[in-house]
């Protein structure tokens, strides 16, 4: 068994390969359980190997760690279905997503569950509660899904890999499996007072630590949030939701950092059309515009109308009784001329990856619509550039960051890092973007600094 193990990762060493890692618990996060198995398919031969960790259907003939050395010194292309949960099980280098792959190409993914057995089926739905349940399902009805989800990569092209794909590949999908890696400290008394106790036994709290999960394929790039029915991203802020989020370090040496942008989309729209704000506070500064006030004369109902205005426009169009505005002039402007592009050229680019939103994948696209995907993928963008550099400044830190919410992000910090707050702050500012900072000992009971 081990020779017959070397001979088929040799044979490996020069050719694409497609993994596929099942972990022993579906329904926990890939974080919160361990591989049970590995399929490999050799694609020039066909052959498929079969690595087992713990399943009982098959003796181990390797540990993890040599596993891992092995598939690192491969020299081709390694393709994985999901890449950011197989990185959280097994963090092989490398690796290349097809499910964003085919995103890209088709605005489609694999679909696994459409391809699950009977067998998977029946002991997923019957034996729920028992766990590990990727251990009772034969290791023929794996191999079964395996070969219907390699019928799939066969019949796409993935011979050449472009700029947009490796871009996304290494920092969208590295940075969000990282970022679910951190996890989540929460005070498991609240988290089953809000969520219920059976949710808590679905969720899989461990050590007081639950993980958020990401799901980066949509067209406009724009990650959503969910895990087993908790979208950590909409918490309420009001009715005391949040304070279940604890830090990991304890109220002595540990507090929550929200670093929460300001204005962040006006400032977005001022990058994307080459505007620059007289001041930081875009809503102070368009509130002056809106009702011909000096800044000294302005109002909190000014600005929290100015607030809605403003979103009313940039996601609703340009009311032409503010087109006197120069700042919504040029918005006006690049509106006109994306959409006119989108509609002659089939398709525009998104400002830093360049990837492209596809008429033939948009067909019910509007001039608004086409605004605000390129809006929130000049967002994402941006925000999954910054958090991949905070990752690596936090990497020999305790402090982490555990939430990622769009126009903010939240840290554990521990106390030992109080001169990283900085660092973090100067990256995600970057000159032009203004920050407000909020501490707590939860995420419910934050006070503004």
């Amino acid at each position: 068994m081990v020779e017959s193990y070397k001979k088929f990762i040799e044979s490996c060493r020069y050719v694409p390969i497609v993994l596929w890692a099942i972990p022993s618990d579906e329904f926990l996060h890939p974080c919160a359980t361990d591989v049970s198995v590995v399929f490999i398919k050799q694609t020039t031969n066909n052959e498929t190997y079969c690595v087992s960790f713990n399943h009982p259907d098959l003796t181990p003939v390797v540990d993890k760690k040599t596993f891992i050395d092995d598939l690192n010194k491969l020299r081709e292309k390694k393709w994985v279905f999901d890449k950011k949960s197989f990185l959280q099980i097994l963090p092989v280098e490398n690796l290349l997503d097809f499910n964003l792959w085919k995103h890209l190409k088709t605005g489609e993914v694999i679909d696994e569950e459409l391809l699950e057995t009977n067998a998977h089926r029946f002991i997923y739905r019957s034996k729920r509660d028992c766990g590990d349940l990727n251990k009772v399902v034969p290791l023929l009805k794996h191999k079964e899904v395996f070969e219907k989800i390699c019928d799939v990569y066969f019949k796409t092209d993935t011979n050449i890999l472009d700029s947009i794909f490796e871009k996304e590949n290494e920092i969208v999908i590295e940075t969000l499996a990282e970022l679910e890696s951190n996890g989540i400290y929460v005070n498991r008394d609240k988290f089953l007072d809000v969520f219920g106790k059976e949710q808590g036994i679905n969720i899989g709290i461990n050590n007081n630590i639950v993980y958020t999960q990401y799901k980066p394929y949509h067209l406009s790039g724009r990650p959503s949030n969910t895990f087993n029915g908790i979208n950590y991203m909409a918490l309420k802020k009001n009715d005391g939701t949040r304070s279940f989020i604890e830090s990991r370090y304890g109220k002595n040496d540990g507090k929550l950092v929200l670093l929460d942008y300001k204005s962040y989309h006006p400032h977005l729209l001022s990058d994307i059309v080459d505007y620059k704000f007289e001041i930081s506070d875009a809503y102070l500064f368009l509130a002056t515009k809106y009702f011909n006030k000096s800044y000294e004369q302005i109002t909190k109902d000014d600005i929290n109308l100015s607030k809605q205005l403003t979103f009313e426009m940039l996601y609703g169009g340009v009311k032409s009784e503010f087109l006197y505005i120069e700042f919504f002039r040029r918005f006006e402007n690049y509106s006109d001329c994306l959409f006119q592009e989108f509609n002659v050229c089939g398709c525009v680019e998104t400002p830093i990856f360049h990837r492209k939103l596809k008429k033939m994948l948009l067909p019910d696209m509007t001039k608004n619509k086409l605004v605000n995907y390129i809006l929130q993928s000049y967002e994402t963008e941006r925000n999954m550039i910054i958090i991949n550099n905070i990752n690596k400044i936090l990497r020999d830190k305790k402090t982490k960051i555990i939430l990622y919410q769009y126009d903010s992000i939240l840290l554990d910090f521990h106390k030992d890092d109080i001169n990283i707050i900085s660092d973090i702050k100067h990256i995600m500012e970057y000159e032009k973007y203004p920050l407000s900072i909020c501490i707590g000992d939860n995420f419910h009971d934050m006070i503004k600094l």
